[in-house]
């Protein structure tokens, strides 16, 4: 029982001495209905924010499998383009082109790691 309420009751036993129990009984029920109120509106409100965060994921999910058949695209025609003779890689080891195209031969996935460390290096 919180403090206030605790302090409330005593001052309606002190002015009515003789309705302790009903008072006590309204009290209590006040304050929980109260307190419920409050318990239903950040309920609410939590609900909002989750359904908010949810389409925004599923928002995500579509652009992620978007970009993930694009990268699949792209990479097919990089790796066709090498293996048909029509792209010649340049000899240095080093070129853009060669780690792009040897990223090409990975999952969408470790190849992001792949770019991402490559990243952290600059």
């Amino acid at each position: 029982m919180s403090e206030r309420l605790l302090s409330e009751i005593q001052k309606l036993r002190k002015t009515y001495p003789h309705n302790d129990q009903m008072l006590l009984i309204s009290a209590l029920v006040q304050e929980l209905t109260n307190h419920l109120e409050g318990l239903d509106l950040r309920i609410q409100k939590q609900k909002e924010v989750i359904l908010k965060l949810q389409e925004q994921v599923e928002t995500a999910e579509r652009k992620r499998n978007e970009l993930d058949l694009l990268c699949d695209e792209r990479s097919e025609f990089i790796l066709n383009g090498v293996k048909m003779g029509f792209i010649q890689l340049p000899l240095i080891d080093e070129d853009k082109a060669n780690k792009i195209h040897s990223r090409c031969l990975l999952s969408n996935e470790l190849a992001a790691n792949q770019l991402r460390q490559q990243n952290k290096k600059i």
